[in-house]
């Protein structure tokens, strides 16, 4: 009776302990951002960044996403933006793509251990295509996922099972992730649609997001900063764009509201010479330091080989450059726990053997193989040889004698 009480502790121990260390883990919001008034907080700590968007890091390599957010990392950066929308995400219309997904989960993961933030925008308005555009006849029209109520529901479908996951890497659900500095519901939807329309679509889309997640910061990154009265009260944090002109001439003020207000895109084209593209940088920088912003990203952050950065030189002169210009109203950000390391270093071996998974079997039937054959070799060592057949006979007459 003894002997099975101590298996039944040992085994409730092996699932319980775990369990628990997982959900007390999980719960954990150490370093989560919130905004009171028109600041930004880490605990009691304002929080003012420098960050970058990076339109495509999950297209990356996980070797690549390493190298891009330890350079960020290096140079100050403290936030990325990563994009969520068009076809690779979702495509056909409620079906998930999982490898894509597991590439967020490693860049979350790992900006955690670096005491990085990430916004993740949920839907991209200028994605090529996307699946709540497409008419039934095969034509495009981006209204619908703003007005058509299926495309609504389905687009909510799409949000729950994001807010939900469980990051393969790290264990964390993504609805408690402190990592996650706020969701962004969508990229210049005003591009497409009226402030009435849009304001109407917000509210819905945030309120269904709160229903789900009462901890992360909410946000629209909007083209016109004229659109940002109607959902002022809506969002948690206001997002503005701004690049220049073909002149490189730049408008861009502070908007009078009561919200945290973050410079979310910025940048100049390459066809700016490299000494405009320095000017153009640094006006941006000193507008966002003079109006108290609590953040400026500019746009945008890669390995340099793709058509989406603008930097017309290396990567670190930038940083270099935007790091030395933001001046002291930077501030740092959360302090990374150990028990960030050892869940890390968990889920990343579980992937492993997960993708993997053939030469590991192999190898465990080899293992197998080798064990058996040593056992049985052991089993014929112990019996030892057997009685030749002529001292049988020698025996059985003895026997007779």
């Amino acid at each position: 009776m003894r002997r099975k009480l101590i298996v039944v502790a040992v085994l409730t121990l092996t699932i319980v302990l775990p369990y628990a260390s997982w959900r007390l883990y999980d719960i954990h919001t150490s370093g989560l951002v919130v905004a009171r008034g028109s600041k930004l907080y880490i605990g009691e700590r304002q929080f003012t960044f420098l960050g970058a968007n990076s339109f495509e890091l999950w297209q990356y390599s996980l070797k690549e996403i390493t190298e891009i957010l330890d350079i960020a990392h290096q140079h100050g950066l403290r936030v990325v933006r990563v994009f969520l929308g068009g076809t690779a995400f979702e495509k056909p219309l409620g079906t998930y793509n999982e490898w894509n997904l597991r590439k967020l989960d490693y860049i979350l993961a790992y900006c955690r251990l670096k005491g990085m933030y990430v916004i993740v925008t949920l839907r991209d308005n200028n994605w090529i295509e996307d699946v709540y555009w497409n008419e039934t006849d095969g034509t495009v029209n981006k209204t619908r996922m703003y007005t058509n109520p299926e495309m609504i529901e389905a687009y909510k479908r799409f949000i729950s099972h994001v807010l939900g996951r469980t990051n393969v890497y790290n264990f964390k659900t993504y609805k408690n992730d402190p990592t996650i500095l706020g969701w962004d519901i969508c990229n210049e939807p005003d591009i497409t649609v009226p402030s009435q329309t849009l304001e109407k679509w917000v509210r819905e889309i945030a309120d269904y997001i709160r229903s789900i997640d009462q901890r992360h910061l909410i946000t629209v990154g909007v083209w016109s900063q004229s659109n940002t009265e109607p959902i002022q009260s809506i969002v948690d944090f206001i997002s503005v764009h701004s690049y220049p002109d073909e002149n490189g001439q730049i408008s861009l003020t502070r908007p009078s509201l009561t919200r945290p207000i973050i410079l979310e895109e910025y940048g100049a084209d390459k066809n700016f010479t490299k000494e405009k593209q320095v000017e153009i940088y640094r006006t941006y920088l000193q507008i966002a330091s003079a109006t108290n912003m609590s953040g400026v990203m500019f746009w945008n952050l890669g390995l340099g080989h793709n058509p989406w950065d603008r930097w017309i030189d290396q990567d670190a002169y930038l940083f270099t450059l935007i790091k030395n210009d933001a001046g002291t109203w930077l501030t740092d950000t959360y302090v990374t726990s150990s028990i960030d390391y050892v869940f890390f270093s968990t889920g990343s071996s579980v992937q492993v053997l997960v993708e993997h998974s053939a030469y590991v079997t192999i190898g465990i039937l080899a293992s197998a193989a080798i064990i058996a054959g040593f056992l049985f070799l052991c089993k014929k060592l112990r019996k030892g040889p057997e009685i030749p057949e002529e001292f049988r006979l020698g025996e059985e007459k003895l026997g007779e004698a």
